[in-house]
């Protein structure tokens, strides 16, 4: 559903902003109210009744017990479509079944509270309400877009950087001894690993700090060296390492020029007003491409 919404804001409202709080402002601006029944059907109570949450799987399981899909009618003399006919990625029965689908979880809901009447309770869905689900993010599970997002703890999490000519064999074959491990690329030359057994972390970071071949450090020392702390309990091959990338020399910051002598890299930076998101967004709804009717509701 966040790519939907990105596709949506981009196409029809605003051009999609560089920066991620801005954009969650826009989304919640322009859509209060947004339910992701992935998220919905991945959180408790509903995730240990269902073993996947594809649309097309999610249908499937809330036509059995204990879920219950609700009598559905198409408006006299339109058409509409209907689970016997199954039209899987038309877009518009892809929408009809994912609503269908979220009506069964609601209605499950409501039973679990006791309550006899289907759907008049909105309070029950407070909990889902403008949360994305996240694919891939294996400690941030949702994006939460009319508050502050979830702060996981990174405790089980080190920052490694290491060699271009190193595969992901590489690292799983390095970390073989602590468990499993997670690794979510930066570059083809550094990673965050995630430890899935994390009261290992003190031991590989005691045990892998002493290589010259590659660096190893907590998460929140990495952060601290992105902030410009470079020297907080780093050994000093560390230390140096760190510095190093947060500042790169002068010949990284160069660049050969035709003539084959060496000239600074220029850069420009477009510095653009801020515009409030309300009066972006109203300017843009504006500017139509095609006449619309004035009695549109």
């Amino acid at each position: 559903m966040c790519l939907d919404l990105l596709h949506t804001i981009h196409q029809f409202l605003i051009p999609l902003p560089f920066e991620y709080q801005e954009f969650k402002e826009i989304a919640h601006y322009s859509f209060p109210k947004i339910l992701d029944t992935k998220y919905m059907s991945s959180t408790a109570p509903l995730r240990g009744l269902i073993d996947s949450t594809v649309v097309a799987h999610l249908l499937a399981t809330v036509q059995k017990e204990p879920f219950k899909i609700p009598d559905i009618e198409v408006e006299e003399n339109l058409e509409g479509y209907t689970l016997d006919n199954t039209k899987q990625h038309e877009a518009g029965y892809d929408a009809y079944i994912t609503g269908v689908s979220f009506l069964a979880m609601w209605n499950y809901l409501h039973t679990l509270n006791g309550q006899s009447e289907s759907y008049p309770n909105f309070s029950l869905l407070d909990p889902y309400c403008n949360r994305l689900f996240l694919m891939r993010l294996q400690d941030c599970p949702y994006m939460n877009l009319a508050g502050t997002d979830v702060i996981p703890s990174r405790e089980h999490i080190v920052y490694l950087s290491f060699p271009k000519t190193w595969k992901q064999n590489d690292i799983f074959q390095l970390f073989s001894p602590f468990g499993n491990v997670f690794i979510a690329w930066i570059d083809d030359q550094s990673a965050y690993i995630a430890l899935q057994r994390r009261d290992q972390i003190s031991i590989v970071l005691s045990t892998l700090s002493q290589s010259e071949t590659y660096t190893i450090m907590s998460y929140a020392q990495r952060q601290a060296h992105l902030a410009g702390d470079t020297g907080l309990g780093l050994l000093p091959k560390q230390r140096k390492r760190a510095a190093s990338e947060i500042n790169p020399s002068v010949k990284k910051r160069k660049m050969v020029s035709e003539g084959g002598g060496i000239t600074k890299e220029k850069v420009t930076l477009n510095l653009t007003p801020f515009v409030n998101k309300k009066t972006k967004i109203e300017k843009s709804a504006q500017k139509q491409t095609f006449d619309e009717p004035s009695d549109w509701e």
